[in-house]
């Protein structure tokens, strides 16, 4: 029933010894991490290899046994399940109609009543663990006080701490005699803490967390859906002064700072948030020693009013305290982050109250990681620009993917074998990510700073601040580049690729002064590649040789037409840019930059808006039904869709199935593969948009038509500002703008590139499917959590443990996905986010706005839905989106939303592209947007200014 913190015992084992039980089921959270505070000798703690912790017991799950059976399988339970249960959650309403049945659940719980042998356990447990007995009457502990805690076994874990939502009591006398027939204060402080288990608040968040998702046997609950609790109960520590410390600066994630938060007395108001604490960060030199903590700031809170103006902690303190911590991450969590809760007593002494992972920051791979104290390289995340594009953890297998793709482009460009190529020595990482040293990099930048902001700024004016404020990136400019990063060893490189390959640069010329004999090859290539994509796959053919082959394919593709083509695209836009001298012609250079109806990204969102209204709106109503009349009409039987949908429809597939959200993803499914999930979710967003838009609603094809014929006569325009001896050149400009935008160019290398990810992934599911039948996994998925290497290994070798494979390449995948939803587009070494120095606001400016950069025109006001991918949640029309960033399977979302915010990006960004193409105001580059926006904010974006102004 319970364990003592303190010692061990034969007691009845539902009451476990914390120093002997430690199995998160039984003691939960808490009293798991209790269990290895007090077991552990740490080998580096400040005195006697011991961490100090206040004595005391857990009362385990099975000590509430039968309550949890009652509560389980009663009707207010059920009520619960089943709201819990519900995959689309009602909002506002749902979370009201949850929060009376758990309600209706607590007040049960209330009237449930303790066994005497419950009873007479708590008893035995209080006196074992903090006095004696004489004669069955305790003596001594009249006055004793201790601290109840819940101890959920999903609580202080490393995926989810639940922080604030669970019961705690502090100051309760367990001896104090029941009055007018109510529980003494143990046992109502026990029973308080159980109903916790039972909150509302509780049940959001783990359904948030992606914690209820575990199937039950046939018939049966979810184990997930099953109330469980464990209570600590600890000697009340009389603490002069109390906190919280952070064995990393979670203000900036960095590694070797340690954050420590100090109030007076037993810090229940720190912890709540009531009062400003004092708030101390030191700096960790590498070592435990005492002197290895040099303090970097001491910031004195008001503490409530309570000695307001004295710091609660000296220096010597700060380093015991800082040292602590630090042993309890190194030596209890394997050097995992973690916050603790401490105290001091009135003798001095420093007492660890309860220690947990640190839920929410950003792991870096051990590759990647530079000693403490030691130079710090600063990396860039390439998977938050344009390209990849994914706000999240790539899987194993697409990371290895894009490595396989880079290391075959290195192959052809330097004439190497695979085998002796290393995409390190060129600043090039993995791990889940795509990482560049930008260290390696910083003496090949602009030194003017105008230059390198025109430059960085269109991909992330965040990244262009960092690159061009001298004295944050002179702490990772290295004091000598690697000798194979020189100026002169890279114009010798460059060289040699150029003669080796005089295409990369003789490529451009037939575009610009060809461009009819050009666009007869560029079709060609483009029609001979589609025949190539379009064959049916080997089923028996290695991944590794499917990836090189069809990079063999590709390259004559982007070498002789997408590539110039691309190039000449871009060039011409910058010399447009040019043209924009004075604001009017700035703003018909905009124009010009707009209305591009043959844009791929452009069309794949058209082309699901027309399908969406030839379907009536009844059909969305039940989006399985409607895949299944589809699949029944794909294999030969009848169906009411009329023919001009499924005309449509296969025009669609064949051209754009290949394509979907976080395409570049090989685990992500795509719009061409049954049951047609994202594809019909997307355009059942689309079939709540007004398309009437003479009354006032948005229909799309009005706006591009609208685009269009403002792009033509901005050309006109902006051809009669220029003076005439430049007019000529401006014509041709715009003329060669204009043909390859026509082309839709921008996006067709990413297209290609999204090709061989579709036919990739359709190899490797038929892998999985042989896999899985043999049973040597466990779903179709775990494909992705291995190697290109790994598959082909599995396939040829019956024997090999393939579960084992994907355990150990998955391991750190799974800590990103754990620990965060968002990564910083720049860390360094030590797992520091860097950031720009926060804006200068304009005097009077509004404390209610947040300052971007201005990348699509026009004001929209609505409600905020904050998106972590396209289809956590329903985003209805008029609804403003925000989200980190966006890739092209987003972009039926920007015909319902009423505008667009994003963390990441420029004007270069997809998203940027796609809400200057459909007339919706567009502001980037907002650092932490998505936690300082709120799902049902009202907001007014300012897509001119660069403003979101909040005004509800």
């Amino acid at each position: 029933l319970h364990c003592d913190i303190s010692n061990t015992s034969d007691r009845d084992a539902k009451i476990a010894d914390i120093d002997a039980v430690s199995a998160i089921s039984l003691v939960g959270g808490k009293g798991s991490s209790l269990v290895r505070l007090c077991r552990r000798t740490f080998q580096s703690a400040p005195s006697a290899h011991a961490i100090a912790v206040p004595p005391g017991f857990v009362l385990t799950t099975e000590f509430f046994a039968t309550w949890i059976g009652i509560i389980h399988h009663s009707d207010e339970w059920k009520k619960v399940e089943s709201l819990l249960s519900q995959s689309v959650f009602d909002g506002v309403e749902g979370l009201a109609a949850l929060e009376q049945a758990c309600g209706a659940a607590k007040d049960l719980s209330l009237t449930l009543s303790l066994d005497d042998q419950r009873k007479d356990a708590i008893q035995s447990a209080l006196i074992d663990a903090f006095g004696n007995s004489s004669n069955g009457k305790t003596v001594g502990l009249e006055s004793l006080e201790v601290a109840v805690r819940s101890s959920s076994p999903d609580e202080d874990t490393a995926g989810a701490s639940f922080a604030g939502l669970y019961e705690t009591e502090l100051g309760v006398k367990p001896f104090l005699p029941a009055q007018n027939g109510s529980e003494s204060g143990i046992l109502g402080a026990v029973r308080r803490c159980f109903a916790s288990c039972l909150d509302a608040r509780v049940w959001m968040y783990k359904r948030e967390r992606g914690m209820l998702l575990q199937r039950g046997a046939a018939g049966g609950s979810s184990p997930a859906l099953i109330p469980s609790i464990a209570v600590v109960v600890q000697r009340m520590v009389p603490a002069s002064t109390s906190g919280v410390a952070f064995s990393l600066n979670p203000l900036t994630n960095d590694y070797d700072e340690v954050m420590i938060n100090a109030a007076w007395g037993v810090g229940e108001a720190l912890v709540s948030g009531d009062i400003t604490p004092d708030s101390a960060v030191l700096e960790c030199c590498g070592d435990l020693q005492d002197d290895a903590f040099n303090m970097i700031e001491y910031r004195v809170g008001d503490k409530g009013g309570d000695r307001p103006e004295e710091r609660c902690l000296p220096d010597k303190r700060l380093s015991e305290i800082a040292r602590t911590v630090k042993v309890i991450e190194k030596e209890g969590y394997g050097g995992d982050p973690v916050d603790v809760e401490w105290a001091v007593d009135a003798d001095g002494k420093l007492f660890v109250l309860q220690a947990r992972p640190i839920t929410t920051y950003v792991p870096l791979h051990p590759d990647l990681q530079t000693q403490p104290g030691k130079f710090r390289h600063l990396y860039m995340d390439t998977c938050l620009l344009e390209g990849l594009t994914t706000s999240r953890p790539t899987t194993p297998m697409t990371n290895d993917f894009m490595f396989t793709l880079f290391t075959a482009l290195i192959t052809w460009l330097f004439s190497l074998s695979p085998e002796n190529v290393d995409l390190n020595v060129g600043g090039m990482h993995g791990h889940e990510r795509t990482y560049y040293d930008v260290s390696a990099y910083l003496h090949l930048f602009p030194k003017k700073k105008e230059t390198l902001q025109r430059l960085a700024e269109p991909n992330d004016p965040s990244l262009a601040a960092v690159l061009t404020d001298k004295e944050l990136i002179d702490r990772y400019r290295p004091k000598k580049p690697p000798k194979h990063m020189g100026k002169m060893s890279l114009a010798s490189l460059s060289v040699k690729i150029l003669c080796s390959h005089p295409g990369l640069l003789t490529g451009i010329f037939p575009p610009y002064f060809r461009p009819k004999k050009f666009l007869k090859t560029y079709h060609r290539e483009l029609e001979e590649w589609d025949e190539y994509v379009n064959r049916p796959l080997d089923p028996s053919q290695p991944v590794e040789e499917c990836i090189h082959e069809s990079m063999v394919r590709a390259g004559p593709v982007v070498l002789k037409a997408t590539s110039p083509a691309l190039m000449v695209f871009g060039a011409s836009a910058d010399k447009l840019k040019k043209l924009g001298k004075t604001e009017k012609q700035k703003e018909l250079v905009d124009a010009i930059l707009c209305g591009h109806e043959h844009d791929i990204v452009v069309r794949m969102g058209m082309a699901m808006y027309e399908m969406t209204c030839l379907l009536p709106q009844e059909e969305f109503n039940d989006l399985d039904g409607l895949a299944e009349k589809i699949m029944q009409r794909d294999s030969g039987g009848e169906t009411d869709l009329s023919e001009e949908f499924l005309s449509k429809w296969d025009d669609f597939q064949k051209e754009m199935g290949c394509r979907g959200p976080l395409e570049m993803e090989l685990a992500s499914p795509r719009y061409g593969e049954a049951p047609f999930t994202p594809l019909l979710k997307q355009m059942a967003s689309l079939a709540t948009v007004n398309g009437d838009d003479e009354t006032g609603g948005y229909d799309p094809r009005a706006v591009q038509r609208r685009q269009i014929e403002r792009r033509e006569q901005a050309c006109r325009e902006l051809l009669a500002t220029v003076p005439f001896w430049k007019r000529r050149s401006a014509r041709k400009t715009c003329e060669h703008y204009t043909r390859w935008a026509s082309l839709g160019v921008r996006e067709m290398p990413k297209h290609n590139l999204v090709q061989i990810v579709d036919r990739i992934r359709k190899l490797l599911l038929i892998r999985a499917d042989s896999l899985l039948e043999e049973g040597r996994i466990d779903s179709i998925d775990d494909v992705f959590e291995m190697h290109v290497a790994d598959v082909d290994r599995v396939m040829a070798d019956p024997k090999l443990d393939v579960r084992a494979i994907i355990q150990e390449r998955s391991a750190f995948v799974n800590k990103l996905r754990r620990h965060l939803h968002h990564f910083p587009i720049l860390i360094d070494s030590r797992g520091r986010i860097v950031r720009p120095r926060p804006p200068v606001r304009p005097e009077g400016a509004n404390e209610f706005e947040l300052m971007g950069a201005p990348v699509s025109g026009g004001t929209a006001t609505g409600f905020v839905k904050v998106l972590n991918e396209p289809f956590e949640k329903e985003l209805v029309k008029g609804d403003i989106l925000v989200a980190v960033t966006t890739d092209p399977g987003w972009t039926p979302l920007f015909i319902s939303a009423a505008a667009v915010v994003l963390q990441v990006g420029g004007e270069l960004q997809h998203g940027a592209l796609v809400a200057r193409e459909y007339g919706k105001p567009c502001v980037t580059g907002i650092p932490n947007v998505m936690t300082a926006l709120k799902d049902g904010q009202l907001v007014e974006v300012d897509g001119d200014r660069g403003v979101v102004r909040i005004i509800q």
